[in-house]
């Protein structure tokens, strides 16, 4: 009887009850847990809202430096979140055992193979993972180790001088040099990892239009990682990803297939390799 009447209350005067739950909603976001007391945009008190516009916008860096010049070193910019200034709290934050884990900002960024996500070193939140996985992966990046990868590095800069003055410096042509670095930072890392570069730089072009897709994705997962819930509604959406689990539709990310395809013909590779053939260069990622 009660519930009946609390329901034909609410349907007469359905507009009020949902202003009240509006303002009760933005209330709680304000003074949660008493971070009201930053200063910051008021909008930014209330919801994430007003911060992932400013990330679409693409320039949230002079947001935030305009902001700490106007209020001081520690400003509020979202109803949980806070920005600092001060470098000396980066040990309180980032220091070990400090009780500060990632946001649900840094999955957003986690890729998609077969419907399953793909947690890495960055983007995972769970730091048993992260533990274990950096465990596993110590030695290859100790400072004994990387020196041998310095072959791969000479060799694909050599090969960046050499194509830089062919391509532009002798032609007068236009370089855009920040997609010209992008090549040569992808053909190290290929051929660091894999005894061989991707040819971004020998092509000039950008091989299966990876670079382009990670800048889509970037322009994604940074307004995106504001209010990670969107992510579930859209690139990672539970349905999408379960159709995608019993081969329906296909969901893998392309720097998946990417990586999985360059890693494919380093196994062949390496399995056509006889013993009157060994190989006679440094070690790479995969040795």
């Amino acid at each position: 009887m009660v519930l009946e009447v609390i329901i034909a209350v609410i349907a007469r005067h359905w507009l009020s009850a949902l202003a009240v739950v509006v303002i009760v909603h933005f209330s709680r976001n304000y003074y949660h847990h008493g971070l009201n007391q930053y200063p910051g945009p008021f909008l930014a008190h209330i919801t994430n809202w007003w911060r992932f516009w400013d990330v679409l916008k693409r320039r949230p860096e002079v947001t935030h430096i305009r902001l700490h010049e106007k209020h001081g070193d520690v400003v509020r910019l979202g109803p949980n979140y806070l920005s600092f200034a001060d470098p000396r709290a980066v040990k309180d934050i980032y220091g070990l055992n400090k009780g500060f884990i990632k946001s649900q900002f840094y999955p957003v960024q986690q890729s998609v193979s077969n419907g399953h996500r793909l947690p890495s070193l960055f983007s995972t939140t769970d730091e048993k993972f992260h533990a274990n996985l950096r465990r596993s992966i110590n030695s290859a990046f100790s400072m004994s180790t990387l020196v041998q990868y310095e072959p791969f590095v000479d060799s694909t800069t050599a090969l960046f001088l050499s194509q830089t003055d062919k391509i532009y410096a002798a032609t007068g042509a236009t370089c855009d040099f920040a997609r010209w670095l992008q090549f040569y930072a992808f053909d190290v890392i290929g051929n660091m990892t894999y005894s061989e570069r991707h040819g971004f730089i020998e092509r000039n072009e950008d091989i299966e239009g990876i670079i382009k897709y990670l800048g889509k994705l970037f322009s994604y997962v940074a307004p995106i990682g504001q209010i990670p819930f969107l992510d579930l509604l859209l690139l990672k959406n539970p349905l999408y990803l379960l159709v995608a689990q019993h081969g329906l539709i296909d969901a893998t990310f392309p720097v998946a297939k990417f990586a999985r395809a360059r890693l494919e013909e380093r196994i062949a590779s390496s399995s056509s390799t006889t013993p009157k053939t060994p190989s006679t260069g440094p070690p790479d990622l995969l040795s």
